[in-house]
């Protein structure tokens, strides 16, 4: 069984780490207290066997809606290639999405 836990919520780990809501984060056993308080408070759930340990779809609309809310003026919010950082999209989402999720929105705005 695997020993991976899926946030359902927003959870500061400390000053420089924020997990989201779909992260994905190993723990050594099925017993570890705080994974177990996490599951009980219903701030995570456990990955089960076979799921998918993925980020969690996301409609590319509201992708979109984020990315044109992005500063392109602001080196935060892209990358020296162009494309908007996934970080910025996921803390405007608050939501994690992969760099396939932020790819397809991308490619439907370059048309």
């Amino acid at each position: 069984m695997a020993n991976k836990l899926r946030m359902n919520v927003t959870v500061k780990v400390s000053k420089t780490v924020t997990l989201r809501p779909g992260a994905i984060v190993e723990v050594e056993s099925r017993e570890d207290e705080n994974a177990v308080a996490l599951v009980a408070r219903g701030f995570a759930s456990w990955v089960g066997e076979g799921e998918a340990d993925t980020a969690p779809e996301v409609p590319v609309d509201r992708i979109l809606a984020a990315i044109g809310k992005l500063d392109p003026e602001n080196p935060a919010h892209f990358t020296k290639a162009g494309k908007p950082e996934v970080k910025a999209l996921s803390d405007l989402l608050g939501v994690e999405i992969t760099a396939k999720q932020r790819d397809d929105a991308w490619a439907a705005v370059q048309g």
